[in-house]
Order: structure tokens, then sequence, then C-alpha cells
């Protein structure tokens, strides 16, 4: 009689898998992919440098160590990007300072934490009306577009938040260089060619989609990019930011311009003229009374409404009008 012999499947031990997740598939590609979220992370953390007094050198170190953990845990090119959102409110909003980022961002990732752990994610995906959310989008995105384009054409004293004379046309921080970015921005990126098969998806993905297209395929394209960002902050630190003092304004306008329209083309989805309706309302209340929570408010407010008005089977004004014409012709 043969022995028997048993194989018992091995599992990949934790160090084996980090190894296996930061392993690059084409290093040239992957260096490449590290570079394609910069776009974002770049204007955004500048800005709010140059006009909150962000100290750059820990926004660095920080982000790096997540970028790092990120890639080692997930073996995906995750991205580690700025909230466009709060960056809109702390960019438009002359009192909102670096105490509140910071709560802003605490308090998200709390309220993040106890939604997945406790697993209420989906419910609050079913409470929250995605026409409301995008409302949402589309104000803090068209504030960031209106800001970003008071720095294109107004000198700005960004430690004050004031606009001060108009720009220049001319010189290294003039309206023709901002202008030349413009198009450059919009031959390089693509901006209004038709629709692809993937758009949706990457328009949702953000930053991971840039970081594949750009050849990112591994999680060791954004270690790499930590690394980069922790030897940068250690090293330099802070004295960076005297170093980006002499970036040019207008230029960083355009960047925070698409960026804003970035955020802005999600509500591209509201096809529903019922869902447009809420989604506009709750834009123009965010833009007008300038708090994103009162348009949140008055969008589920009037959701609701519009609900119950489906279930009990009200016809609208409109709808009356229309047929009492039909009848009279």
């Amino acid at each position: 009689m043969l022995p028997t012999i048993t194989t018992t499947p091995t599992r990949l031990t934790t160090i084996q898998k980090v190894k296996s997740n930061l392993l690059f598939r084409s290093t040239l590609s992957e260096l490449n992919g590290a570079m394609g979220d910069l776009g974002t992370y770049i204007p955004i953390v500048l800005s709010l440098t140059l006009s909150k007094n962000l100290n750059l050198g820990t926004t660095l170190i920080f982000t790096g160590f997540y970028n790092f953990l990120t890639g080692a845990m997930y073996g995906v090119p995750m991205p580690v990007q700025p909230m466009k959102s709060i960056a809109a409110v702390a960019l438009s909003d002359p009192s909102f300072g670096i105490p509140e980022i910071m709560a802003s961002g605490i308090l998200t990732g709390g309220i993040l934490l106890v939604l997945g752990f406790t697993g209420l994610m989906k419910l609050a995906y079913k409470l929250i009306p995605l026409c409301v959310v995008r409302g949402i989008q589309l104000a803090q995105g068209l504030s960031f577009a209106l800001t970003a384009i008071k720095y294109v054409r107004k000198v700005q004293d960004l430690p004050k938040s004031k606009s001060l004379n108009g720009r220049d046309w001319f010189g290294f921080d003039g309206l023709v260089i901002a202008i030349v970015c413009v198009f450059f921005v919009v031959v390089v990126n693509g901006a209004g060619e038709k629709e692809h098969e993937f758009d949706e998806i990457e328009e949702e993905l953000g930053g991971l989609a840039g970081q594949y297209k750009f050849g990112g395929r591994s999680g060791g394209c954004v270690a790499i990019l930590g690394a980069a960002k922790l030897v940068l902050g250690f090293v330099l630190g802070s004295s960076l930011a005297h170093f980006f003092q002499q970036f040019p304004v207008g230029i960083l306008g355009v960047l925070l311009l698409f960026a804003g329209i970035e955020l802005a083309m999600a509500c591209r989805d509201m096809n529903n003229k019922e869902d447009s309706f809420v989604m506009l309302l709750c834009t123009a209340v965010s833009l007008v009374g300038s708090s994103a929570a009162l348009g949140f408010l008055c969008g589920m407010v009037v959701f609701g409404v519009l609900k119950v008005r489906n279930l009990t089977s009200v016809k609208s004004l409109s709808s009356i009008w229309k047929h009492e014409g039909q009848e009279q012709v």
C-alpha cells in the first residue's frame, strides 16, 4: 500500500503579500504612473499652502506615508488625494482656516470609519439621494472654478485672501501665459473629446484611473511616489513653501479651474428631470447661502416632498394646465 501524500495549501505571509503588492510590473510604466495623480494633488496643496499657510513639510510626510501604506496593503495604484470639496470651501471662504480644514478632515475620516465598521454605509447610500449629493458637488465645483478664475484675472494677496488690481497681459505671471496654459491642458487632457467606453468609470475612480492610464499597475506605483514625498518632507520640509511662493498664480488658477470643472462634471449622470431639479436647487441654495449644509437640507426636503407627491398621485399644476390646454385645442 503506497503512502498517501497530502498537500496543504500554502498561504502567503504578510511580508510575502506586501512584497507581491509592491512588485513593479514594468519599471518605466510604474514610474510614469506614479505621476498620474499629481495634476490634482499639486494645485490644491500648493494653493492651500500659499493662501492658508498649510504646513507643506507635514503634508508631504503624512500623504507620503499613506501613499506607501495603501500601495503595500492593496497592491493597486490607490491614490491619496486632498478632498476637492473641502479645498473648495477653504479657498473660497476667507474665514475657513487651518483649524477648520483639520476639523473637516478628522470628522470626515471619523464618519467614514464608523459607517464602514458598522455597515451603515449601505443604509446611508439608500437614504441620501444621489441627486442631492450631485447638487452639493456641482455647487462646490462651481465655487472652486469661480475662485480659480479670480486667481487668473486678478493679482492676489493670497495670505489675506484678497484680490488686487487686474493682472497684466505680459510677464512671467501674465494673462498670456495663463491662456497658453489653458490651451495646453485642453490639448493634453483631451477635454471636449467624444465620450469613450470607460469615461464614466474613470470619472468615479478619479486618481486611480489617472495613474492606471499613465501606466501604474501595482502598489509599487504609489509607494515610490510616497517615498519621494517622504524624502522631500523630511529633507526640505516647509522650506519648499518659500520656493513655491514664486510659482505663477495665474497658472495655478488654471490648474484649479480644471480641478473644479472635474468636480462639477460629476453631475452629468442626472438624466431625470425631477432629479435634475433637486440637484439644481441644492446648487443654487448652496451658492447663494454660502452653505453646503443648507443646500443639503433643502434638497432632502424637496426630494421628500416630490416623493410624497408621486406616492399620492397628485398632479402638478403644470400637468393640469397642459391637459386643459390640449382640451381647448
